[in-house]
């Protein structure tokens, strides 16, 4: 069937009626456009709409792509954040275990310097006790050196001083008991209790000094004095030399004579040396002095070559001693 014209339905002559004379062209012209207005439109919008739904994706694609380069950076970083952070912190750490430690362990107990404070005790090494009974004992004893179970009876001791400042010096290997108590001096006390005593103990009182020796639990001496071997004194008035050129080896008594001095006596080989400063005085803490009328230092041991060294102008005289004890004499001071 041919074409008819849009208008009265004749007949057509290419696109124009043989019968009106319409052009119909017009109206393909117009389905045309209107066409254009509905499909093309749309597929475009479809088209665009495809291409963002695919661009899109593409960028959800590559932030998911990112997203996990990124998380997998981020978790490299941060464990290597971690890795140098434990370096630094585990050497400090170890450093201070021990003060952790300490401090943990004497937590409730008060301040860990407290807790750690070390209390020295004199008679932690004792061989034996002191038996508490015994007899009651007094003593006043001057400077000097004095043996406990010869001088001293063995026993617990309140200790005070009397005359002058100064102190006494107690030394027992066996019982590895060394002790110092000075008294006397402005800011010392007068005197001391538990002053344990062994029998062998060395007692030093030091020179222009009078210390009172108190107990109630003497033990018997176990050695009484003996008569001194040596009969005569020596003047001591320059430097000499004991059993070469100055006196006999022994246990004297040295006493001063004149001049304000000392006297040192040494042990060159054993490199043991003692000074002791003599006078006629005693002083005391308070600055005051007073007469001493028997200025003597007492009991001291003098082996075969130790050197008495006297201060220039100082005099003094070695008495054989009456604490004269057995003892041997040669190898006293290899202990020092």
């Amino acid at each position: 069937m041919g074409r008819r014209c849009s208008l009265c339905g004749g007949k057509m002559s290419g696109k124009r009626c043989t019968e009106c004379g319409l052009d119909n062209s017009i109206n393909d012209r117009n389905r045309m456009r209107n066409v254009r207005l509905e499909h093309p439109v749309s597929e475009k919008r479809v088209s665009v709409q495809k291409k963002e739904i695919d661009v899109g994706k593409n960028v959800v694609q590559r932030n998911n792509s990112k997203n996990s380069h990124g998380a997998k950076n981020k978790k490299s970083g941060k464990a290597a954040r971690i890795i140098t952070i434990l370096c630094a912190v585990i050497p400090l750490l170890i450093a201070f275990v021990p003060d952790i430690v300490k401090l943990f362990s004497t937590m409730g107990t008060g301040t860990p310097e407290a807790v750690m404070e070390y209390e020295y005790d004199e008679y932690e090494w004792v061989t034996r006790e002191i038996p508490q009974e015994g007899e009651g004992f007094a003593g006043a004893f001057a400077g000097g050196v004095y043996k406990v179970g010869v001088h001293i009876p063995e026993g617990i001791y309140e200790i005070q001083i009397l005359k002058g400042i100064g102190g006494i010096d107690v030394k027992d290997d066996e019982n590895s008991i060394y002790i110092y108590r000075s008294m006397g001096d402005e800011g010392d006390v007068a005197g001391y209790e538990d002053i344990r005593l062994y029998n062998g103990a060395q007692v030093r009182v030091d020179s222009g000094t009078i210390i009172q020796f108190v107990t109630e639990n003497a033990q018997p001496l176990v050695q009484e004095c003996l008569e001194n071997p040596l009969k005569d004194n020596y003047v001591l008035d320059h430097t000499v030399t004991v059993g070469m050129d100055g006196p006999a080896p022994g246990i004297y008594d040295i006493r001063w004579e004149k001049g304000s001095g000392w006297i040192e006596y040494m042990m060159p080989q054993w490199d043991y040396s003692q000074t002791i400063f003599l006078n006629n005085y005693y002083y005391n803490g308070d600055g005051t002095a007073e007469q001493n009328p028997d200025p003597v230092y007492k009991n001291v041991v003098l082996p075969a070559g130790m050197e008495l060294i006297v201060e220039d102008e100082a005099k003094f005289t070695l008495i054989p001693s009456e604490g004269y004890y057995e003892e041997n004499i040669d190898s006293y001071y290899e202990e020092y």
